[in-house]
């Protein structure tokens, strides 16, 4: 075989590739987003009530977004839109809460340690 038949090989390959899923982006963009701001409210010493209020609010465009692929994903796949929704605030709560505990590590000591 020569390099230009595997090159057509590829590029037919690449076609028929099914297109990247937009949900996975978007959930590592808020992950990411929420990871930036437990360490940047960690570096300033927030106490974990205010922390607590604040995540709540952190990352409106990437959740907005995240929000807006994965309702419209579970939509076109027959979901009803209220459960999509529902589904994907009981997903945003998840990240939030991990994102508490998370910021409670830098404050609290294991149990055992001193």
């Amino acid at each position: 075989m020569g390099i230009a038949m595997i090159s057509s090989l590829l590029a037919v390959a690449l076609l028929w590739a099914p297109p990247p899923d937009p949900s996975i982006a978007a959930r590592k963009a808020y992950s990411n987003c929420l990871n930036q701001f437990v360490k940047t409210t960690s570096e300033k010493k927030m106490a974990p009530a205010e922390f607590d209020t604040l995540i709540d609010t952190a990352c409106p465009d990437k959740a907005a977004s995240f929000r807006t692929i994965m309702v419209t994903a579970d939509v076109k796949r027959g979901i009803s839109r209220k459960t999509a929704e529902q589904g994907v605030e009981d997903e945003l709560a998840d990240f939030r809460s991990s994102a508490k505990e998370t910021y409670r590590l830098y404050f609290e000591p294991a149990a055992g340690q001193p």
